[in-house]
């Protein structure tokens, strides 16, 4: 359940780009996003789960990296502010869609909330400065975000001939990711492989279907950035 907003944020790395926003007058929030404002401490959830998401891919060294002439820290900054506004964008949705949380999503909310919460050293707790309840909003809101994915991509459907063609130009790289991601031990049978190969490429391409969706809800989306809020947002150490 703790990698949930782990997904989330990779997911958004893949499917947004960085989000422009318009600066506001200090009024305590960090972020708002249409009507919603954002607590320095829902942004500092989101913020600590893209900061590991860098160091797993970069090691810690990566916060001395320049990204054509930005800061890592920077950039991780505006990853967060794709993610929360992917997030919270797909969460407006759910009315619309007729997408609900119900009791069982509410209790794995709750029980993913305590994890991560407890899991955190006093320190890291400290400095993000949430509390528990605050860790179950963001947990319920990323679950409605899933439900919300699911039913927009339900019905699509790929192409055999794509996918024909998919699998044959990266067949031996399908291979080596089975070997890697689900067992290395056996030979794999061609069945086995073109099985798994159609479910990667299958929730490949509902993904670029739903960031499409994505793009439209995204089009008219006010953003803004709570200046001496933002300014005063670091990593969490």
């Amino acid at each position: 359940m703790k990698k949930i907003i782990l997904a989330v944020v990779m997911l958004a790395a893949v499917l947004t780009g960085c989000q422009t926003a318009e600066k506001a007058e200090d009024n305590g929030w960090a972020v708002k996003i249409n009507d919603e404002t954002v607590s320095r401490e829902e942004f500092n959830i989101y913020l600590y789960e893209t900061q590991k998401s860098f160091e797993s891919l970069g090691g810690e060294d990566i916060w001395e990296t320049d990204f054509d002439g930005r800061s890592a820290e920077t950039v991780a900054k505006e990853n967060t502010l794709s993610t929360l506004t992917f997030v919270k964008l797909t969460a407006e949705r759910a009315e619309n869609m007729e997408v609900e949380t119900t009791e069982e999503d509410k209790q794995a909310a709750k029980a993913g909330a305590e994890e991560m919460y407890n899991s955190l050293t006093d320190t890291v707790r400290e400095a993000i400065g949430a509390d528990e309840q605050l860790y179950y909003d963001v947990m319920l809101e990323n679950i409605l975000y899933g439900k919300v994915y699911e039913a927009t991509v339900k019905d699509y459907v790929v192409s055999d001939d794509d996918f024909e063609e998919y699998y044959k130009t990266y067949k031996s790289d399908l291979a080596e990711q089975y070997r890697r991601n689900v067992n290395d031990s056996e030979e794999i049978n061609e069945e086995t492989l073109k099985d798994y190969s159609r479910a990667v490429y299958e929730e490949h391409m509902k993904q670029i279907y739903f960031s499409k969706e994505y793009e439209k809800w995204a089009n008219s989306a006010k953003i803004e950035r709570n200046e001496t809020v933002w300014n005063s947002l670091t990593l969490i150490r």
